[in-house]
């Protein structure tokens, strides 16, 4: 993702030097530029510490680009955990996946210290 990024934010950064104002700049950097992280952001709701802050690195730096401060978009990060509870709450929502069987019927996953997750019918 970060490998795809990269030249993107380089003609970020031409389309900067060639005089486009900040909504432009704004537009470009959300089409192009951020859907390539964002891609697989619910697959990567564990992602560690140190792959997630490359990601925001791209988000932050294109931001400088564009000259608006870091906190007028949302972080990559809490979209990820939103994407990644999303798809929770879907997954647990279909009564055909089964996943349902490691749930209790409050939706809580069971734990066992030895085994991880256990399926609510066995005890």
């Amino acid at each position: 993702m970060l490998a795809k990024s990269r030249p993107r934010v380089y003609y970020l950064s031409a389309a900067k030097k060639a005089g486009l104002p900040a909504e432009v700049l704004t537009h470009i950097y959300v089409t192009f530029i951020h859907p390539l992280p964002a891609y697989a952001s619910p697959v990567c709701g564990g992602l560690p510490k140190h792959l997630s802050c490359m990601l925001e690195g791209v988000q932050k730096c294109c931001l400088r680009i564009i000259g608006i401060q870091s906190d007028s978009l949302p972080s990559l990060s809490s979209r990820r955990d939103t994407a990644t509870l999303i798809t929770l709450q879907h997954i647990l929502q279909d009564s055909s996946s089964p996943l349902n069987e490691f749930c209790s019927t409050s939706g809580q996953f069971l734990q066992s210290s030895s085994r991880g997750l256990l399926p609510s019918n066995k005890e």
